[in-house]
C-alpha cells in the first residue's frame, strides 16, 4: 500500500482498507497484540469494544479485518457479515463514520460536520439512504451566487462546474426567490459577473482528460496508474502553469470538494482524477441533503451489524 495519502494504486491483500481501497485475503487474517485507541468489531462478540488505553489486543482470528469504520468500512462489514464471515474493525479515532459525522441541536435540530450531500448519479448512495427510509430534500440554492477570491467578488449562476470549466454563468433572475427578488436584483447590479477564464479551462479540462481514463471501479487499473499516483494535485497544477486563480479554484476542489477535504499537496493526481471520474461537479452531486442530517447513517449500520453479530462467534 502506497505510503502517501489518499493514493489509490492497487495494495497488498492483507486487509481491507477502506481509507486506500486494499482488499482482503481469502484466508483468515490473524491480529498479533496491538495498541489501539479504538476498536471496532462485528463477530466477534459486540460491535463496539471500550478504548483500550495502554492495553494490548488479544490475539484474535477472524476471516477479515477493515481498517476503518467510514461508511465504507461499515458497509464492507455488513456486506461480508451477510456473507456469513467474522468481521474485525479497527478504528483510531473515539467515533465511527469517518468524514459522515453529525450532532443534534437544540429543538430537536442537526447539523452536519462532514458529507452530507446526495447527487443525481450516486446511485449506491440513493440505493442505502432509501433503504434507510432517509428522506431527502432538495439542497437550497436559491438566491445571488457569489464567488469571492483575492478579496474580489464576483456575481455567477451558482454552477460551479461551469466555473471550473472555465465558462461563466451570469445571474439568473429567475433563480431568485421572489420574497428577496428586488434585494437579490439590487445586490447583483453592485457586482461585476464572473469571467471566462481560457487558463482554468485549460487545465480543469487536462484533468477531465485524465479522469475519463481512469476506471471508476478499479482506479489502480488506469493507464500510468503508477504515475499519476506518485505525482501530488499540488504538482500536477505547477506543471500545468497554474497561477492566481487557476491554481485556487481547482485547489478548492481538493479542500472542500467531493475529492475529500485534503491540500493539493496531500492527494495524488490519480485521486482527484478518480473522485471526478465517480462524482464529477457537472453531474450535481450536492443536489439533495437528508432529513435528520447524513451523521446519522453511521449508528444505523452499527446498529444493523449489531443485530447480524451472533454471540459468541
Amino acid at each position: 500500500m502506497n505510503s502517501k495519502n489518499h493514493h489509490l494504486t492497487e495494495p497488498d491483500h492483507t486487509a481491507v482498507d477502506t481509507s486506500a481501497n486494499t482488499a482482503a485475503d481469502s484466508a483468515p487474517a490473524r491480529m498479533p497484540r496491538r495498541r489501539f485507541g479504538q476498536m471496532l468489531a462485528a463477530g466477534i462478540g459486540s460491535l463496539t469494544l471500550p478504548a483500550l488505553g495502554k492495553e494490548a489486543l488479544p490475539a484474535t482470528q477472524v476471516d477479515v479485518v477493515i481498517v476503518g469504520a467510514g461508511l465504507s468500512g461499515l458497509i464492507a462489514a455488513r456486506e461480508l457479515r451477510k456473507a456469513g464471515k467474522s468481521v474485525l474493525i479497527m478504528e483510531a479515532r473515539d467515533r465511527i463514520g469517518g468524514r459522515m459525522v453529525g450532532r443534534k441541536t437544540i429543538h430537536d435540530g442537526y447539523i452536519d460536520f462532514g458529507g452530507q450531500w446526495m447527487g443525481e448519479t450516486q446511485y449506491e448512495m440513493k440505493s442505502l439512504v432509501a433503504e434507510l427510509q432517509i428522506k431527502p430534500f432538495i439542497s437550497y440554492e436559491q438566491g445571488l451566487s457569489i464567488q469571492s477570491w483575492n478579496n474580489k467578488r464576483s456575481a455567477f449562476n451558482g454552477d460551479v462546474s461551469q466555473l471550473l470549466e472555465g465558462r461563466c454563468g451570469a445571474p439568473d433572475p429567475e433563480h431568485f426567490p421572489k420574497k428577496y427578488l428586488a434585494q437579490c436584483k439590487a445586490n447583483s447590479a453592485k457586482l461585476p459577473n464572473c469571467e471566462h477564464d481560457p487558463a482554468e479551462a485549460k487545465i480543469w479540462g487536462k484533468l477531465m482528460a485524465i479522469s475519463a481514463t481512469v476506471p471508476p471501479d478499479k482506479p489502480w487499473a488506469a493507464p500510468n496508474a503508477i504515475a499519476l499516483d506518485n505525482i501530488t494535485f499540488e504538482s500536477f497544477l505547477k506543471n500545468e502553469g497554474a497561477v492566481e486563480y487557476s491554481k485556487w479554484l481547482p485547489s478548492m476542489q481538493a479542500r472542500i470538494g467531493g475529492s475529500g477535504g485534503f491540500e493539493p499537496k496531500d492527494t495524488s493526481l490519480l485521486h482527484m482524477a478518480w473522485t471526478q471520474r465517480v462524482g464529477p461537479q457537472a453531474e450535481t452531486p450536492e443536489k439533495w441533503l437528508l432529513h435528520g442530517g447524513a451523521g446519522q447513517i453511521p449508528a444505523m449500520l452499527e446498529s444493523q451489524l449489531k443485530k447480524m453479530n451472533p454471540q459468541g462467534q
